[in-house]
């Protein structure tokens, strides 16, 4: 069975394990990020769910939660 992440918000605390979108990302580094997202999306479309769970826990990323 594979655990359940819960969804982020601004309560979500420092460290834990959460999910969102890849569409709800907003990256900072415009040009570099935005492609660096969409690259991401591509890859990860295909994955079956625990090939792509393993693939995430992996490859985490730090995500800052900011204002609205």
């Amino acid at each position: 069975a594979t655990a359940q992440a819960e969804d982020c918000s601004p309560q979500t605390s420092v460290g834990s394990w959460c999910e969102l979108p890849l569409a709800a990302l907003h990256p900072t580094q415009q040009n570099v990020g935005l492609l660096q997202v969409e690259d991401d999306q591509a890859k990860l479309a295909g994955k079956k769910p625990k090939a792509l769970e393993r693939y995430l826990r992996k490859k985490e990323i730090p995500v800052v939660i900011g204002p609205g």
